[in-house]
């Protein structure tokens, strides 16, 4: 399990879906007793419910959609309180560390350094973008049949440089990593390319001359992506 907390509404926020395959409970299990909890809360005159629990769809593995709930903290510890045992205790110790992480994620979001970041990586984002539009064409010569595909391909090595699946949850450090591996790879991108390099081999070229930034992330970062 990748993710046991996410962002919604600019609030950290976990799933019925996820605390069910958490704790290894049934699905429906776990919706009853968020039933329970909030029809608790209505008995008490508590409108809390509203601002915990949110009710939504998902489509499942049938293919089917399925009811399933959001819920923010202080939702995620009503429910917790009923469930037992050691194997319950360690997962809501996850839970909280996780909710620690989003909300102080959520937190720098929206500080100007955080602001100044994204705005930097955009404009580094669109020269790598142009050099990679410059390598399709480049690519369609030398006979590729996908060259649509390397925006995604090159955006993906610079993700992986910076240890991040989205942007969207990347923290200040690792969007300036994610800068800096965009920014080489535009420039090997357009240096290969004047060098008659073969597309295939720009990749690996670039695959292999930004992997010590990888090793730097890892350093600066220390494994803690809060």
């Amino acid at each position: 399990m990748d993710e046991l907390v996410v962002m919604r509404r600019k609030e950290a926020m976990t799933t019925s879906m996820i605390v069910a395959e958490a704790f290894g409970k049934k699905h429906d299990y776990v919706l009853k007793a968020i039933d329970k909890v909030m029809g608790r809360l209505v008995k008490k005159n508590e409108r809390q419910s509203q601002k915990m629990f949110f009710e939504s769809e998902e489509k499942a593995n049938d293919g089917q959609m399925h009811r399933m709930f959001y819920m923010n903290r202080d939702g995620f510890t009503l429910l917790a309180m009923g469930f037992t045992g050691e194997k319950a205790f360690e997962f809501k110790l996850k839970y909280i560390a996780a909710f620690n992480k989003m909300e102080k994620f959520i937190t720098e979001k929206q500080s100007a350094e955080y602001l100044e970041a994204r705005a930097a990586g955009k404009r580094i984002r669109r020269e790598e973008t142009d050099a990679i539009k410059e390598l399709t064409e480049y690519a369609k010569e030398q006979g590729s049949q996908h060259p649509e595909k390397y925006y995604k391909i090159y955006s993906d090595l610079a993700n992986k440089i910076a240890g991040v699946k989205k942007r969207e949850q990347a923290n200040i450090t690792q969007i300036a990593t994610i800068s800096v591996a965009e920014k080489a790879i535009s420039t090997i991108i357009k240096q290969d390319m004047s060098e008659g390099y073969h597309y295939k081999d720009i990749y690996k070229d670039a695959k292999d001359r930004t992997q010590p930034l990888k090793d730097i992330s890892v350093l600066t970062v220390g494994g803690d992506t809060t």
